[in-house]
């Protein structure tokens, strides 16, 4: 069974969760096909059968509860301060973000 008669039929095709999103496949393709955009909507479909892998999901609550996917930790911090960067906390505009996802019908927590 194909990809998207996995996703179709409600079976979780793992594949498309293992793309790194690079685009490098649409960029080498012969017949210029955007294969990271159909990797994308095959992605979509997926989740909206409630298929999301559990990275997915975590890094989707991080970004409505800090505005960021990951805040620099540790050794990070140490270095971001010694280049000069400044410190990242909580997003100030998290409520716009969070505004924004609930319009476009980003799951709710």
């Amino acid at each position: 069974m194909g990809t998207v008669s996995s996703i179709r039929s409600g079976r979780n095709a793992e594949d498309i969760w293992k793309c790194l999103q690079c685009h490098r496949c649409s960029m080498v393709c012969p017949k210029d096909i955007h294969v990271s955009a159909l990797i994308l909507d095959l992605r979509n479909m997926d989740s909206q059968k409630g298929n999301v892998p559990e990275i997915f999901q975590r890094e989707a609550k991080a970004l409505k509860a800090d505005g960021f996917i990951s805040v620099p930790k540790g050794r990070m911090v140490v270095l971001r301060k010694d280049l000069g960067l400044r410190e990242i906390t909580k997003s100030d505009s998290v409520s716009e973000l969070n505004e924004i996802l609930e319009k476009e019908g980003f799951p709710s927590d």
